[in-house]
């Protein structure tokens, strides 16, 4: 890989065929958690969360017969454990026969391609030294605001994002802070059972699909934790 690629702040990964992982950038590394010499040699299918691992297989199933992948809303996982939001992107790279020698693919981290456009939401959300918690009212005035076109139905989740309840959107802005279903009850003293419950519930008030199109919205609505 490109030394250049090592400066990019988005993590890029080189396959083979098969989906092994031959060389990334130091991006991919520093998200992800792992040292230097442990994502060679790894499917790119075991970096995936289980919540996401059908629409990754499916994903790389499509793109194996041909379809290519752009800006595929997935969940990566972290070494220890901790999903990760990402928007994937991967091109085939083939050699002057035409053979299929590789793939290039490219992760970005929802958190950092939103950042420069949710500085509004973020800076409500944070508001004062204490972090101090938005009203709901506020919440959604601010989600409306900053929502913008994040997702193809982003208009719509929009237009559903005041159905939400108070803990519906408690639970997917912690969700796109990378809490897990543990992680999320604990802070909001819950049980998992319960986090799935408003999780699923908002999931179908937004007409959403999983939990990274969720994590996705709620960063560019700026109702992230």
């Amino acid at each position: 890989m490109p030394d250049s690629f090592d400066e990019l702040p988005v993590m890029v990964f080189c396959t083979s065929p098969d989906g092994h992982v031959r060389a990334h950038n130091a991006r991919a590394r520093e998200a992800l958690g792992y040292g230097e010499d442990e994502l060679n040699g790894k499917h790119a299918l075991e970096l995936y969360h289980p919540d996401s691992l059908s629409q990754a297989k499916a994903a790389f199933s499509r793109y194996l017969e041909g379809s290519p992948i752009r800006d595929e809303d997935l969940m990566m996982m972290r070494k220890d454990g901790r999903p990760l939001p990402i928007k994937l992107t991967a091109r085939q790279v083939r050699d002057p026969n035409g053979e299929l020698v590789g793939s290039r693919c490219v992760a970005v981290e929802i958190n950092q391609r939103h950042k420069a456009e949710h500085d509004f939401g973020a800076s409500m959300i944070r508001v004062n030294k204490g972090h101090a918690a938005l009203s709901s009212r506020t919440r959604i005035t601010a989600g409306k605001k900053a929502l913008g076109e994040g997702l193809p139905n982003g208009q719509y989740a929009a237009s559903k994002l005041e159905t939400l309840t108070v803990r519906e959107m408690d639970v997917i802005a912690a969700l796109a802070s990378g809490a897990t279903n543990t992680e999320i009850g604990t802070k909001l003293s819950i049980s998992e059972g319960t986090v799935r419950h408003h999780l699923s519930n908002a999931l179908g008030k937004l007409g959403l699909r999983n939990r990274a199109q969720a994590a996705a919205f709620a960063v560019r609505a700026g109702i992230t934790d």
